[in-house]
């Protein structure tokens, strides 16, 4: 927004010096340069306004993770528009002075020399040869979109950061001793990594949130994490090696899953790749999911993949001898709620602090985390004679295996395989993994279906073409009132394949792929590059209305409108360039794609757009 933040008061400032080279007075020259631009300037903004609209009201979770990026801008933009249109033209009236043409700086007149020879040669020669020139940017577009699969599509990128997290699972109920144990041994490997300067060990629970978009893990006593710091060159490529290794060295320990990651951009995810699957009979979906997992771990760049299916859990079954229950006067809802109390709780009170806060007072046994079959000696239960008789009078205790959670999605049963990437595009995994299953046989009743990435990028790209459509309407509709006109908002238009052009090339040049920043970079786009368009038809409208032949106001508007053109051009790009080379993966991408579509669309609107106008207008 920095860059588009002056783009208006250049406009107008620059309108308004062409008036004072011709020897109008200052008050003359602010009024008169004022007002010829002063309704393409609004124009301009509204549509650049438009096009950051519906990117604001984007509702899926990633709208949320960047709505205050477009929300800046529109403001930013309003702003700009209110001092352009005010200020500009108060300041210039007092500040600049009259100007002979002999008198302008050397970049002016080079500028100058630039307009006259070359470009003016230029129109002359595209003028002339119409359906040449329309061929020839055609045929760039198609070459620009044969790239885009080179580019690839991504959703959110990897944290350009010195930074990975050591993730250790043992099975349930292990103790803290034995979780204590794997970490020590992980820890061990890990300051054998001369790389690694820093190291931060947590064991029962998580680090705290040391990222925005990491919450800090459960208390577990089979949990434990690990966060490395590397020195700070060891970043994006230079770090997959070392975790790599890491992985293959983690995998020879027994009886815990020690799993490696690197920190993510955008809104989190439980993981790149989640395959849901379907169905009621718990043992088919096991089978199901075991037979994915299988497949997951062939596919290259898969890694810590996870099937919760397969995490068997020891469950203690109390089973109610309901004929001895009954003989000594004991309540079978009496039992239940006694055991649930002693075991998960009951709420016997509330407690308000001082400030008028409350907290709910839970009575339970002091057992720990997991309950143990020594916790249930503990438990007696009331009879109707007043008496209290151990549960073991009333119920016999069962080790049962079972599974570690059971999951529901809209009220149907289903189940898991999640998997991390490395050094692959999630969306090339997924598709192996995907024709994969579908040669799989899956019993009636029984389907599959992806989340993760997938899911959460279609969603985002879904909304992202809703708002783009929205922008374009909004834009075409302003344009219509603003020319009277609904061919000539078809030849402003023809700035966006010609965005598009540039957007593929700086994402290919820059190594970066299509991600859901490139995708909100795309959207501006729709916005700002119709800006060059409106000034050129804006200009020809007003030299055609003072009876000037065709091809003349053609000439005097390229012409005119040449300087203003490439000067809010170059302020917009300057003003990314920050945001683009210190912006990392996760912005990089956004101000490439408009960065690239800013210039081929500057260049080829002062080429293109006056042979279009030249073609739909009346002779």
């Amino acid at each position: 927004a920095l860059g588009l933040l002056v783009d208006n008061s250049i406009v107008i400032t620059e309108n308004i010096n062409s008036f004072l080279v011709q020897g109008y007075s200052r008050f003359e020259a602010a009024r008169k340069g004022a007002m010829q631009v002063g309704w393409a300037v609004v124009s301009a903004t509204a549509t650049t306004i438009l096009a950051f609209v519906p990117i604001a009201m984007m509702e899926a979770e990633s709208g949320q993770f960047i709505r205050s990026m477009p929300i800046s801008v529109m403001l930013i933009l309003f702003a700009s528009l209110i001092v352009a249109l005010t200020f500009s033209p108060l300041l210039a009236s007092r500040i600049l002075k009259p100007i002979r043409p002999e008198q302008q700086p050397h970049t002016v007149k080079l500028l100058g020399i630039i307009i006259q020879g070359p470009y003016k040669r230029l129109l002359h020669w595209v003028l002339g040869h119409r359906w040449k020139t329309i061929a020839l940017t055609v045929l760039t577009l198609f070459i620009a979109l044969a790239l885009f699969p080179i580019v690839g599509v991504s959703f959110f990128p990897k944290a350009d950061k010195p930074i990975f997290i050591v993730d250790i699972i043992l099975p349930k109920g292990s103790s803290l001793d034995a979780t204590n144990r794997a970490l020590t041994w992980a820890e061990d490997i890990l300051l054998q990594e001369e790389d690694i300067v820093t190291l931060s060990a947590n064991l029962g629970r998580g680090q705290p949130s040391i990222y925005y978009n990491l919450g800090q893990a459960l208390e577990s006593s089979n949990y434990a994490q690990l966060l490395a710091q590397t020195k700070p060159e060891i970043v994006a490529g230079k770090l997959q090696p070392i975790l790599e290794r890491l992985r293959e060295r983690f995998a020879q320990y027994p009886g815990a899953r020690i799993e490696v990651r690197e920190l993510e951009q955008g809104p989190g995810s439980i993981a790149p790749i989640v395959v849901r699957v379907h169905g009621q009979d718990m043992a088919v979906l096991e089978r199901l999911t075991g037979e994915i997992e299988e497949t997951l771990r062939l596919i290259p760049g898969a890694i810590n993949i996870q099937n919760p299916l397969s995490d068997r859990a020891i469950d203690i079954q109390v089973n109610i001898d309901r004929d001895r229950a009954a003989s000594l006067g004991a309540d079978l809802r009496q039992i239940d709620m006694t055991v649930r109390a002693a075991i998960a709780g009951w709420q016997a009170s509330t407690y308000r602090d001082p400030d008028g806060e409350e907290y709910a007072v839970n009575v339970r046994l002091p057992a720990g985390e997991y309950a143990k079959a020594e916790d249930f000696s503990r438990i007696f239960i009331p009879t109707a004679l007043g008496k209290q008789v151990p549960l073991a009078e009333v119920a016999k205790l069962e080790l049962k295996s079972g599974h570690s959670e059971i999951r529901l999605r809209d009220g149907e049963r289903i189940a898991i395989v999640t998997s991390d990437v490395s050094n692959r595009p999630t969306s090339e995994i997924e598709q192996e993994l995907h024709d994969q299953l579908d040669q799989m046989q899956f019993p009636p009743g029984y389907w599959f279906d992806f989340g993760g990435e997938s899911e959460s990028r279609g969603e985002s790209f879904s909304s992202m073409y809703q708002a783009t459509t929205v922008a374009i309407v909004g834009i075409y509709a302003v344009l219509v009132l603003m020319f009277g006109s609904f061919r000539q908002p078809l030849i402003i238009f023809t700035a966006l394949p010609l965005a598009f052009i540039g957007a593929i090339l700086g994402l290919l040049f820059s190594g970066n792929s299509f991600s859901f920043t490139a995708f909100v970079g795309l959207t501006s786009l729709v916005g700002i590059v119709v800006n060059n368009s409106i000034l050129l038809v804006d200009r020809a409208n007003q030299l055609r209305q003072e009876n000037k032949p065709l091809r003349e106001a053609i000439l005097v508007s390229g012409m005119t409108r040449f300087t203003p053109i490439l000067l809010t051009t170059a302020t917009t790009v300057l003003g990314l360039l920050p945001l683009t080379l210190t912006g990392g993966t996760l912005w990089a991408p956004l101000g490439w794609v408009i960065i690239g579509g800013l210039l081929t669309s500057t260049v080829l609107t002062l080429v293109v757009v006056p042979v279009l106008y030249d073609l739909y207008s009346e002779k």
